[in-house]
């Protein structure tokens, strides 16, 4: 795939388009959300620890895009 992107510019352009079309509005793109995820794990790491539980899988709560409660809630 590299190098068609990179002897193809026409494919390539339309892939840098399309990700700075969807930057705002894809999970992929929401740093805030995804920093909010990756503090909850680590709390849930460090409280697991605190109460001496063995280490276990931690599944972190995806939250959602910024302002996309405004939009479901209208």
């Amino acid at each position: 795939m590299a190098i068609t992107l990179a002897t193809t510019p026409d494919k390539l352009q339309a892939i840098k388009q399309k990700l700075a079309d969807h930057r705002l509005t894809t999970k992929l793109f929401d740093c805030q959300a995804f920093t909010r995820n990756l503090e909850a794990t680590y709390t849930a790491m460090v409280q697991r620890y605190q109460a001496d539980l063995p280490p276990d899988h931690i599944y972190a709560q995806l939250l959602p895009l910024q302002g996309e409660e405004k939009i479901r809630s209208a």
